[in-house]
């Protein structure tokens, strides 16, 4: 019985495609939040342009390309996306400023 009641402290972190899975997962968790902020910013404002829609479609078009990059291993691709959705949450922020 004192087999079920260990907590999970000990347990080593993934390795390769799962360890790679793990990883893209936490990215784009921390990627998310200043995206959120900035997404749910302009939804409170109202500010909705072309530029505004299209840079979302961007980041969440970077987003799936960047974890689909991060689990093949592939890291100039990944960088890429990266950077992408990255300029692509900037946009929104100038959509926002400039309005």
């Amino acid at each position: 019985m004192q087999a079920f009641s260990r907590n999970r402290d000990s347990v080593p972190e993934p390795t390769g495609a799962a360890g790679r899975g793990l990883r893209a997962h936490r990215n784009l968790i921390e990627n998310l939040v200043p995206y959120a902020a900035v997404v749910l910013t302009a939804q409170a404002l109202c500010v909705s342009t072309p530029v505004t829609v299209i840079a979302s479609l961007v980041f969440l078009a970077a987003r799936i390309i960047h974890a689909l990059s991060y689990l093949a291993g592939i890291t100039g691709i990944r960088t890429l996306a990266y950077n992408a959705g990255l300029l692509a949450t900037f946009a929104i922020v100038v959509g926002l400023v400039v309005r």
